[in-house]
């Protein structure tokens, strides 16, 4: 009897553990969704007709407040920056095997404090950086070196210099910051989780692309239409801007291995050893072929030739909610996902023509935005202000076509949890995010007539013909 009842405790204690953790999954679920629609709901002014009035329906009294998407991109990147700066600080003095990532990050932030101290802060834009860099370009072929220095201009816009030494190392050591925010911030589950529900959007969001390409509304010839897919068929995500088929430590680990950061550097000769270790993991990439090396750039680049890469940032809360419901976190992303597969689209064309990006677009506006546009270019490959806010128009329809169509496999039953119907929560999501700008802009005369038009739209809202 005593062996049974220890038996049945334990069984009782497993159970109870195994409800405890059910219940504690479902108050997070149940609190990010919650936190969700009240950020919807509260902008939303159930007086005004969408029909008719989409902006004051959508942002209502909050239309002069800062635009939702923007709110919740600083609050993210403010939330990561003080995990990055928490992290380096429980880092910093702890003892580690030298070469290690835990050792280089922790010399680094170390090193920059010690400066900002001692009130002796350089940047590394001395002549010995040049002098040194000198002799590394001049080993490889000009062209290269162009390349090059094109790509370290472009980095210099995005990257400037900080006095902030956690987003000092953040940016000098991107891979290896990186990897410890997934092992002490993150954690295995989280970054589980990103790594499954993402490229489940990005499928989904792919094979919206397609369907309107196959249609060949346009009637352009099969040759045309089979480059466009062939294109899709070639574009990959990233999420983390880590490699997905490697071991991210043994990854950055192979990336820094010939870093060696001595403990008498001061942060100027840190910051040396760490730009001439990227320029020639540049270089190498240059290099090689395309597909042999993509993931060799210590930055995180949104497209990287045909990889859309998918920085945590993008990910962090509220910007996306891992247990929020799937029209939410399909929402969250699937703006960004894209738009960044409309700009890989003359990444990869060495011989871009603006025709084709005005065709490939065209193929996809089943809305007819752009029906009388003869190209949707000028200088090249820039769009004018007034082409990109409407094409968050028809980023619209293709990511409630993607969400809502049958084959999609996502879950399109109400929320028991609100009476507010769940494609009017899409709309109102989207339109609050990403159409903040494009209703309050100068180039938004007529547009209340466009969204009435789209028939998903029109069927939400009950918009008659005439509205």
């Amino acid at each position: 009897m005593d062996g049974n009842a220890t038996i049945l405790k334990w069984l009782g204690c497993f159970l109870i553990f195994g409800l405890s953790t059910e219940a504690a999954e479902r108050q997070v679920f149940l609190n990010q969704n919650d936190e969700i629609l009240h950020n919807i709901l509260r902008s939303k002014n159930g007086s005004a007709d969408p029909c008719v009035d989409f902006k004051h329906y959508f942002i209502g009294i909050y239309e002069y407040d800062e635009p939702i998407r923007q709110a919740e991109e600083r609050i993210s990147e403010e939330n990561m920056s003080l995990k990055y700066h928490s992290l380096f600080e429980q880092l910093k003095n702890g003892t580690y095997q030298r070469g290690s990532v835990e050792d280089m990050v922790s010399k680094l932030y170390n090193t920059c404090q010690t400066a900002k101290e001692r009130g002796n802060y350089l940047q590394i834009d001395d002549v010995r950086y040049l002098v040194e860099l000198n002799k590394l370009l001049s080993t490889y072929n000009q062209e290269t070196v162009i390349y090059y220095l094109l790509d370290r201009f472009e980095e210099s816009q995005v990257w400037p210099n900080s006095n902030n030494c956690a987003e000092l190392v953040r940016t000098d050591m991107f891979f290896g910051s990186l990897l410890l925010f997934e092992e002490h911030v993150l954690g295995e589950k989280k970054v589980k989780d990103y790594q499954s529900q993402v490229p489940q959007i990005f499928k989904a969001i792919i094979k919206s692309f397609k369907r309107r390409l196959e249609r060949n509304r346009l009637n352009l010839p099969l040759s045309q239409i089979s480059a466009f897919l062939k294109f899709l068929d070639g574009i990959t995500i990233n999420v983390g801007s880590m490699p997905s088929d490697k071991d991210h430590r043994s990854f950055v680990m192979d990336y820094y291995a010939d870093l060696d950061l001595d403990d008498d550097d001061n942060l100027d000769t840190m910051r040396l050893k760490l730009s001439m270790l990227r320029t020639r993991r540049m270089l190498e990439k240059l290099d090689q072929p395309v597909s042999s090396s993509p993931f060799t750039l210590d930055i995180s680049n949104d497209v990287d030739f045909n990889t859309i890469n998918i920085p945590y940032t993008f990910l962090a809360e509220p910007l996306f909610m891992t247990r929020g419901h799937e029209v939410f976190k399909f929402n969250g992303i699937g703006n960004f996902l894209a738009r960044q597969i409309l700009a890989a689209f003359h990444n990869l064309d060495a011989d871009y023509d603006c025709k084709d990006l005005t065709n490939f677009v065209k193929s996809l506006d089943d809305i007819d935005i752009f029906t009388h546009k003869t190209l949707l270019c000028v200088d090249e490959a820039t769009q004018t202000i007034e082409d990109l806010n409407r094409l968050d128009l028809v980023i619209l329809d293709l990511i409630h076509d993607a969400y809502f169509s049958k084959e999609s496999g996502f879950d399109l039953s109400q929320p028991f949890y609100t009476d507010v119907p769940l494609k009017e929560l899409f709309f109102l999501q989207y339109g609050q995010r990403f159409l903040h700008v494009f209703i309050m802009s100068d180039y938004n005369s007529g547009f209340n007539k466009i969204l009435p038009t789209m028939p998903a739209f029109a069927e939400t809202f009950n918009c008659s013909s005439s509205s």
